[in-house]
């Protein structure tokens, strides 16, 4: 005895089998990967005070003293980058031996203006050393002028 199928019923099992194995086709997905272009932020400068920080961000200071108690501290060379973070090669000198270090941390324009596109009021906040003798976090305030190919650092 032979068992007949209803050509229906075949047809839904072929349909469903098909689309159960193969699936439908997905769609091409729109989201970001790391093959388009990041998006760059605004800065948040506008004016005078986002040519200093052009400038600042591009030059470097050279030989700032920094104010600490005991140990002469020297930030020997120091640079800003956009991101609101610094970094310095740093010296301590105690007697006639300078021992060298690294410094980094944050700064900040103060009140978010330049004076000029020459000059701002900057606090920087240490985050991180290596220098013996010294403790992080610490902060304090300069000056920043910039005078030809460098920047020019006096204490507030």
């Amino acid at each position: 005895m032979r068992t007949r199928i209803n050509p229906s019923l075949l047809s839904l099992f072929l349909l469903t089998s098909t689309l159960m194995l193969g699936g439908c086709p997905k769609e091409q997905s729109t989201s970001a990967s790391a093959e388009q272009e990041p998006v760059v932020k605004p800065s948040r400068f506008h004016g005078a005070t986002a040519k200093f920080v052009d400038e600042l961000c591009s030059l470097k200071a050279y030989t700032h003293t920094v104010d600490d108690s005991g140990a002469a501290v020297v930030y020997e060379e120091l640079s800003f980058a956009e991101d609101g973070s610094f970094s310095a090669s740093t010296s301590i000198r105690l007697g006639e031996e300078p021992f060298t270090c690294t410094e980094s941390g944050t700064w900040a324009i103060d009140d978010d203006r330049a004076d000029s596109n020459k000059s701002a009021a900057i606090t920087l906040e240490m985050t991180t050393t290596n220098c013996a003798g010294r403790s992080a976090p610490s902060s304090f305030r300069i000056r920043a002028q910039l005078q030809g190919d460098e920047i020019q650092l006096s204490d507030i």
